[in-house]
């Protein structure tokens, strides 16, 4: 087999060729017993990511090349000679040493393989995510992590990260990458406080495969009003070339690992998600340290039986970890919810099965949580549920494993805590009835390319603001208005100054539109160091990018500069 292999950039990294076996052929149960593997969740190299920011701590890419090759096969394979390298005779074939591409039972071949190195060497396999390996002694902590052959190591025992870089080079094939940079399609940006995960390129490749290269953008991923049903009769609705809208779909569910905003809608309509994608194809997830103890809080949400064709509620979840997003869920549930308040029980049953995995997690990485993790609820009935154990006609028939949450409540496991709809972190996930840009913000997505401001002299060149994001923008592309941005004055006096003409100049701009009706979010006031050169004249502000990143602790609505009726 022939393949390519690119670059984080695009570029043709290196051209490749590979002999596989053909396991197609292969019986189970008579050329191999098992294949099942195990792989590392994406939510593990998130949170894995995010303590090493927290905790500063360097973060290291090894690669194993023909990892496969490495694997030793427990079951007696034989093979074909290969074509070009036979040797003469009456029906010879090969009898395999080693594991080889494209048998069934080479991943876990070479993973078996993996694990008892790392182990003779005193690491443990964690018991929350197998392809997780710590080592934890008073010299410090070094933590491994392994997806097929791509190894992920970070730690603060830096003589203990250089020795099991050498014990691995010696054994296998490996090529130290140094510095994390581009792992598992996603790109990671460094910055002197923190770094930021996109999928910018991945993105950008999308809109070419799928035409949508000169779409028009849309501000939100999907339009509430337009509901579609699998039992449409209109015949034009069916799709000419299933196959492609299923290739696609599959795309966008890869998208959603630093894209949570989409997690929802990618399994409601794709033309839509693409229009929505290109405002901003770098957007990411920004991860910055904190000084702040670490702790898990989560926020549950239901979209009550928004199912047309069966009446299904669409329960959702995101969880922070230290105040960086790490994990998010979008699903349907498996039953019919008989009122908003048991759809919303069964959502934080789930959610409390996410958290009880972080925890175990956790555990194994060698944190510990500075309180109980804190689960955020709209619906007070709900609450009212978990905490109370009550039971009568309009609960009685909820399943038994959904009072698992009652159980923790009663052992002080997870604290529950009411919040608002308004201010509901979830709501934004979807982006259903917010603007895309506030909902970004509210979770924790940061945009990485279009974060730049031009060069200006107007009082507005002294202030870090970022107002309106990509709102304004769209309602001002045809003036070409484009707010500069830059560093915090001293004095509160001239920052009032400063927000009184961006109020005057943003009332004239509206004016000119006869906008309808438009709120100008000021995100956040930061203090942004000297301004570094841009190319095509640009200027950027490493603050920017986390300007919206981190949740309001708080829960309180974004400030509100001025609002135009």
């Amino acid at each position: 087999m022939f393949a390519v292999k690119q670059g984080p950039d695009g570029t043709v990294h290196r051209l490749k060729a590979r002999f596989v076996a053909r396991g197609f052929t292969q019986q189970q149960g008579l050329d191999y017993d098992g294949n099942f593997s195990p792989v590392a969740k994406l939510n593990t190299v998130r949170v894995l990511i995010s303590l090493a920011v927290h905790r500063h701590w360097a973060l290291h890419q090894l690669d194993v090349k023909n990892a496969f090759l490495n694997g030793d096969l427990q079951e007696i394979v034989y093979m074909q000679q290969p074509p070009g390298f036979e040797t003469t005779g009456v029906s010879l074939v090969c009898c395999l040493n080693k594991s080889l591409y494209g048998l069934k039972q080479s991943l876990r071949a070479w993973f078996d393989k993996f694990s008892k190195i790392v182990s003779d060497v005193g690491f443990t396999r964690s018991s929350a995510e197998f392809s997780l390996f710590t080592r934890h002694r008073p010299t410090g902590t070094v933590i491994l992590l392994v997806y097929v052959d791509d190894i992920l190591i970070t730690g603060d025992d830096l003589p203990g990260i250089r020795m099991i870089k050498q014990h691995l080079a010696t054994v296998f094939q490996t090529k130290d990458l140094v510095n994390l940079r581009y792992f598992l399609g996603l790109k990671v940006a460094r910055r002197p406080d923190g770094l930021v995960l996109s999928q910018r390129k991945y993105c950008l490749d999308l809109f070419h495969d799928a035409g949508y290269s000169g779409c028009k953008p849309a501000d939100t991923p999907m339009d509430i009003n337009h509901m579609l049903c699998a039992h449409a009769s209109d015949s034009d609705l069916l799709l000419p070339n299933p196959e492609y809208y299923r290739r696609l779909v599959g795309k966008l569910i890869y998208l959603t690992v630093t894209r949570p905003d989409i997690s929802f809608v990618v399994g409601v309509a794709v033309g839509r998600i693409l229009r929505y994608l290109k405002t901003a194809p770098g957007q990411g997830l920004v991860y910055n340290p904190s000084s702040s103890p670490l702790s898990l809080i989560a926020y549950s949400d239901v979209a009550y039986a928004c199912s047309l064709d069966d009446r299904f509620s669409t329960s959702g979840y995101c969880t922070y970890f230290g105040g960086h997003l790490i994990t998010w869920r979008s699903k349907k549930q498996f039953v019919v919810a008989r009122s908003s308040a048991e759809s919303e029980y069964r959502s934080m049953t789930t959610v409390l099965y996410e958290l009880t995995w972080l925890e175990g997690l956790l555990y194994d990485l060698g944190v510990k949580l500075s309180s109980p993790a804190t689960l955020f609820c709209d619906s007070q009935a709900a609450i009212h549920i978990a905490k109370n154990l009550v039971f009568h006609e309009r609960t009685k028939h909820i399943e038994v494993d959904c009072h698992f949450i009652r159980e923790k409540v009663q052992l002080k496991k997870i604290e529950l805590t009411h919040v608002p709809a308004a201010q509901q972190a979830y709501k934004r996930v979807g982006g259903m009835k917010h603007n895309g840009d506030v909902g970004r913000g509210v979770i924790g997505v940061s945009d990485i390319t279009y974060m730049m401001c031009f060069a200006t002299s107007s009082p507005l060149s002294r202030f870090a603001l970022l107002l309106g994001l990509h709102s304004l923008l769209a309602w001002t592309q045809t003036l070409g208005l484009l707010i500069a941005i830059a560093r915090l004055p001293a004095h509160s006096a001239r920052l009032a100054a400063g927000l009184q003409s961006a109020k005057a100049l943003l009332a004239a701009c509206l004016a000119l539109l006869q906008a309808t009706t438009l709120q100008v979010v000021v995100a956040r006031l930061v203090a942004a160091s000297p301004v570094r050169s841009y190319p095509s004249r640009n200027f950027y502000c490493p603050q920017l990018l986390h300007a919206i990143a981190s949740p309001d602790r708080s829960f309180s609505k974004p400030q509100l500069l001025f609002s135009r009726p």
